[in-house]
């Protein structure tokens, strides 16, 4: 009772004060009071606790109480420290039946006395991993400090980087995935005497694990979109998430888990680079092509090239109106985009008329394709008509006249599609 009521102590002292004065001679009390007074000198300890901390008191090598210093915050029986509440807002949650704790040894503002060899402050081994920026590169950075004195309040941000994961099955492309995980002390001691020794990198080496788990059950396309909500929604179900941090006095913050930056390794990087740079060609082909066929209704109606890419915003129901001008047409348009050597497309299926419609579908909303303006309408215009003159020119054809069993793949398809 008299260790955990300091008024008791405070009440005690003031009596054997007055009975001091009352019976002893001045000589005497004043030989006393010296003493002391020098006395308290050698075991009196004074120890700053910084804004946003908080450090743990032990008396002869047990626990006696939290001290810390945080406007704003208060701390309860069970050493959970909470927001105080701004008159009209809510309590936050998980505080509402909670008793607030008076913590007696503040001299003034984040200053506290207590009594060497009695009472001392709890240090503990502090490792942890956050980034650092070295040649224009983020790179994990390990730290280590013994005799770490105090528990840092505020929300901060650790790292942590999975190395050489390979991703889903039959996929498996190795990746270096770096993390971010922003965590916040709730509730001193736990984390200094429930949680593991080293309780920092403890944690990281649990959400690690649960990290590396959730890669290895995703594609690539799948992890580079897992980013914000997504990547937090999944990772929040893990059992560390849901009971271990609660129990260490551990919290992570909202979102608190992102993925940094994802690294492949080099022949996958030039890979995916080129596979890229297919994707780009593939688009342009599609570009050209579709361009050619809009150029040449425009001329054959007479329309211009604006009207008849805005009636091709509804791709199947232009293809319907112009069919038959398209069919006509058809074996220009390839030929056409074979003169021009990058863009020919050979129409190996039963419908070539729906495989146009598929690469009409490959350019959203026709940006992009040769005559999308006035100023360009009428050079593709002339362009088209020159070629058309000599397009079934052998010396103008670059692959020769159309196979035969193309031609008659044509033909069925034509005839299939002729009105009665």
């Amino acid at each position: 009772m008299l260790r955990k009521n300091p008024a008791v102590w405070s009440l005690l002292g003031i009596v054997v004060a007055v009975i001091c004065l009352y019976f002893l001679p001045s000589w005497w009390l004043f030989w006393c009071l010296t003493l002391l007074i020098c006395t308290s000198f050698l075991f009196l300890r004074f120890t700053i606790v910084e804004e946003g901390t908080a450090k743990a008191v032990m008396i002869l090598g047990k626990f006696s109480k939290i001290i810390f210093q945080w406007e704003d915050h208060w701390i309860d029986t069970d050493w959970s420290i909470w927001k105080k509440q701004k008159e009209g807002e809510e309590r936050e949650k998980g505080s509402e039946n909670k008793i607030e704790k008076r913590v007696w040894g503040r001299i003034l503002g984040g200053s506290w006395i207590y009594f060497w060899p009695f009472q001392k402050i709890h240090q503990y081994k502090h490792r942890w991993t956050d980034i650092r920026l070295k040649d224009s590169r983020m790179e994990v950075e390990f730290h280590e400090e013994d005799g770490f004195g105090h528990v840092l309040l505020k929300p901060a941000v650790y790292a942590f980087k999975l190395t050489a994961v390979e991703t889903k099955p039959p996929e498996r492309i190795p990746v270096d995935v770096l993390f971010l995980v922003t965590l916040r002390i709730t509730n001193p001691y736990s984390f200094c005497f429930i949680a593991p020794p080293t309780p920092i990198e403890d944690i990281l080496a649990r959400v690690s694990a649960e990290a590396r788990a959730l890669v290895t059950a995703c594609l690539i396309d799948d992890l580079l979109q897992l980013k914000g909500a997504s990547l937090w929604k999944l990772l929040t179900e893990a059992k560390v998430i849901e009971d271990t941090l609660q129990k260490w006095g551990v919290q992570l913050a909202e979102k608190g888990i992102e993925i940094k930056e994802i690294n492949l390794p080099p022949d996958y990087q030039k890979a995916a680079a080129s596979g890229q740079e297919q994707r780009l060609r593939a688009k342009g082909t599609a570009t050209q092509t579709i361009g050619a066929m809009v150029a040449m209704i425009a001329e054959a109606t007479g329309q211009d090239v604006e009207v008849i890419q805005g009636e091709f915003q509804n791709p199947e129901a232009a293809f319907k109106k112009y069919e038959k001008l398209i069919q006509v047409n058809l074996d220009f348009i390839q030929r056409h985009m074979a003169i021009d050597g990058d863009a020919f497309i050979d129409i190996r299926t039963q419908n070539p008329f729906l495989d146009l419609l598929a690469l009409w579908k490959k350019i959203p909303d026709g940006k992009g394709m040769p005559g999308s303006n006035k100023s360009s309408a009428g050079s593709e215009s002339d362009k088209i008509k020159g070629k058309k003159e000599n397009a079934n020119s052998p010396e103008n054809d670059p692959k020769g006249p159309l196979p035969e069993h193309l031609k008659k793949e044509l033909a069925k398809w034509e005839d299939k599609h002729k009105k009665p």
